[in-house]
């Protein structure tokens, strides 16, 4: 049993000494009060001793994460764990984001998250996790420290309060008030405040940035197109009997392309028949299929696609021709119907019988437009050239001929001529003057002499003037015929621009889109600069009619082919585009010029690779790439695909912001660590958030004058310091020790 006592005298003695010097600071109020003889407070009534049971005495128990308490290490267990948790969540996020920019795999748990559209909740809600974390254990570090203060260096008697508050509060207090105590130990030269002062001034940094932690986060965060989930659906591909013939009767010459369609390639390393190289200009073997999509975006966000497809292989080779006869002369329209230039001529392609077979190898006769007028100034980009067919029902052989390795059919060549007028051509015609060939000069196109130069064949009159080049180009013709195949690449923005303005149809010279998805001036190899997808033939054809089935194969060759080519009454079409003077007759501009794209698209790759069959093969593929769209509603959807597309979604662009998070999370743990470390080597008597245990340690024998003051007066924390300044106690440091009278801990001077 123990009697608490209340000693009058003492208390009413120490009370007017406060008086006393509260007078001296200018309150005169309590000049009337200390004059009147109720002011003593031993006349209150009140007990003068209490009579209470205090249990045994335990031993004081030393252990730092007992004296943390089990909020604290409720704390420090779940807030680091939530904080790495929600890091892992991030480190997850930004690398399945890196994973799906390069085309790796990524978890199903990622794409679940990106596609669902929870990215940016997912971005905010851990970033309050970790923001609220690292509150709660900033607020249990600033408790430890200032129990560190207290029972270490202590700090002046205005502070004690304080740090005391802080101490009781736990994870509610803050680092920013500890801050000035340790900046006065600074001032004070005292070792522990160069310690104390930059471990709190980056626990302050760090509260306050952790703040801005979903805006730093949300800086790398933004649109991009990424791999979707993997996807299967039921596409209509192409032909799917031979009902339905590949032939339409759309102008596809005299027409624009509606895209420059994007499509997937393949070259083999090895043809099974050899490169032509000896006189002649060969593409090779060089397998496209056509993407089945309507949309341009479909086609520009393809990554993936395995399934069925409609594949060619257009192969192109260019030879000279051996003249058995030629003739060049002016057609009033008798003919033709159309006045103009017109060569007569039969030939035969020598010494290619192993490769085009003997059909094709006989001579061949041609009638066709010429180019006669033109800018001269402009034949360093654009070449007089008019392309010559013929429509004669050549049969398809299928056998003892070179096989298209693609189909395991024969490559059922067909040709074309083209043909580019000489400078002695240029100007020649009926102007009401005269002849528009004087006899003289006919005289020499009469008697026409010729040289070979790699596939050309060039004209020359006697005294040496260029009149003709000219080389006679062998088409791979191609049924639609289906593969299985697997496409493969990246994305792109979008298909290449064209090559003429559509409302004046001038050139646009700087666009190279068209060249390079063509693989011109860029390395075939290069599909992702080309914009193309990487082809694999894995199977045998879908065949679009069976081989025995003779006569209608040759007439599907024959239709298919007149859709390609076209016929036109002139015997061709002119590839000389906007070069072309004779657009000045309306007649020629309808019957012989093709659309100015074709012509640009044949003139810029012929001026750049100087190859009469790459310029036109690509000419060649583009109209069947128009043939197939303009049937693609027609086809029946029946075949199943699947397919991966690119989507634009919101995800982790950059690692800036995530870095400089998980550096300010790194840090905070370091300083949270080291803040433990001091309270658990240099404390022993502090309990965090005991506010009991801080109210009694504050009052002792050298404290309880001015706290009594400042708790009968209502002073503020200013008034107590003047308070303490008046007293003396401004000067005197502090601290948590042990009371040599009562061995209790409690405030006092150091």
């Amino acid at each position: 049993m123990i009697h608490a006592a209340s000693n009058p005298t003492e208390t009413s003695a120490r009370y007017d000494g406060y008086n006393t010097g509260m007078k001296d600071l200018g309150r005169p109020d309590l000049k009337e009060k200390s004059a009147q003889p109720s002011f003593n407070i031993v006349e209150t009534p009140m007990r003068s001793a209490t009579t209470f049971f205090v249990p045994p005495q335990q031993q004081r128990d030393r252990r730092w994460w007992q004296r943390i308490g089990r909020p604290g290490i409720l704390i420090l267990t779940v807030g680091t764990g939530a904080i790495l948790f929600c890091t892992a969540l991030l480190v997850f996020l930004w690398d399945g984001a890196e994973r799906a920019r390069s085309g790796h795999h990524r978890a199903q748990f990622w794409d679940d998250i990106v596609f669902g559209g929870w990215t940016t909740q997912l971005v905010t809600i851990c970033s309050a996790g970790i923001r609220v974390s690292i509150g709660f254990q900033i607020g249990l570090a600033a408790a430890a420290m200032a129990a560190v203060i207290l029972e270490t260096s202590g700090s002046r008697f205005c502070d004690t309060a304080m740090l005391s508050i802080q101490r009781a509060s736990s994870s509610s207090a803050g680092p920013l008030d500890l801050l000035p105590t340790a900046w006065r130990h600074c001032l004070a030269g005292r070792i522990s405040g160069f310690l104390y002062l930059p471990v709190l001034a980056l626990t302050v940094a760090i509260a306050l940035i952790s703040i801005l932690t979903s805006t730093i986060l949300l800086f790398d965060l933004d649109e991009g197109q990424i791999s979707a989930p993997i996807t299967t659906s039921i596409k209509a591909i192409g032909f799917d009997t031979a009902d339905s013939s590949p032939y339409s009767s759309i102008a596809y010459w005299r027409s624009r392309p509606l895209a420059h369609w994007r499509f997937a390639e393949h070259r083999p390393a090895e043809m099974k028949t050899p490169l032509r190289t000896d006189n002649a200009a060969d593409t090779g073997d060089i397998y496209r299929a056509i993407l089945p999509y309507d949309k341009a975006s479909d086609r520009t966000t393809l990554e993936y696609y395995h399934g069925p497809s409609v594949v060619i292989n257009q192969r192109t080779a260019c030879f000279p021709p051996t003249f058995i006869n030629a003739s060049i002369q002016w057609d009033a329209g008798e003919r033709k119907g159309v006045s103009g230039l017109y060569l007569n001529a039969t030939f035969v392609v020598e010494n290619q019988t192993d490769f085009l077979g003997k059909e094709l190898s006989k001579p061949v006769q041609i009638y066709c437009r010429l180019h006669n007028l033109w800018n001269s100034t402009q034949t360093a980009v654009q070449s007089p050239t008019a392309l010559c067919n013929e429509f004669a029902m050549v049969e398809v052989s299928s056998k003892n001929v070179t096989m298209n390795p693609l189909s395991g059919w024969s490559y059922g060549f067909r040709h074309v001529t083209l043909v580019t007028s000489g400078e002695v051509l240029n100007g020649r015609a009926e102007t009401g003057m005269g002849a528009a060939i004087p006899p003289d000069l006919q005289k020499q196109l009469d008697n026409l002499t010729y040289r070979t130069d790699g596939p050309w064949t060039l004209a020359y009159t006697a005294d040496g003037a260029e009149v003709l080049n000219t080389t006679v180009c062998y088409v791979s013709q191609n049924l639609p015929h289906k593969f299985n195949v697997t496409m493969t690449g990246k994305a792109i923005s979008s298909e290449p621009r064209f090559l003429t303005e559509l409302s004046s149809l001038t050139l646009l010279r700087n666009e190279t889109g068209v060249l390079r998805q063509l693989g011109v001036g860029i390395s075939p190899d290069n599909s992702t600069g080309r914009g193309t997808l990487d082809l694999e033939v894995h199977s045998g054809p879908g065949l679009w009619m069976e081989l025995d089935g003779k006569a209608s194969i040759q007439s599907a060759y024959f239709e298919l082919w007149v859709t390609l080519v076209e016929y036109s009454t002139l015997g061709g079409w002119s590839l000389a585009g906007e070069f072309d003077d004779t657009y000045n007759d309306i007649t020629t501009t309808v019957i012989w010029a093709t659309h100015p794209e074709h012509a640009a698209m044949f003139q810029r790759i012929f001026h750049e690779t100087r190859n009469p069959a790459q310029a036109l093969q690509a000419i060649m593929f583009r109209v069947y790439q128009m043939l197939y769209y303009d049937w693609l509603p027609v086809f029946e959807p029946t075949h199943e695909v699947t397919t991966i597309n690119a989507q634009n979604r919101v995800v982790p662009q950059q690692w800036t912001g995530l870095i400089v998070t998980i550096a300010i999370i790194g840090m905070h743990f370091v300083l949270t660590a080291l803040t433990l470390v001091l309270f658990a080597k240099r404390t022993e008597s502090s309990l965090l958030g005991n506010a009991w245990q801080a109210v009694s340690q504050l009052v002792s024998s050298e404290t309880q004058d001015i706290i009594r003051a400042a708790g009968s007066e209502g002073m503020k924390d200013r008034q107590v310091e003047v308070l303490a300044k008046s007293a003396g106690r401004d000067k005197e440091a502090y601290a948590l020790a042990s009371s040599v009278d009562n061995g209790r801990t409690e405030l006092r001077v150091r």
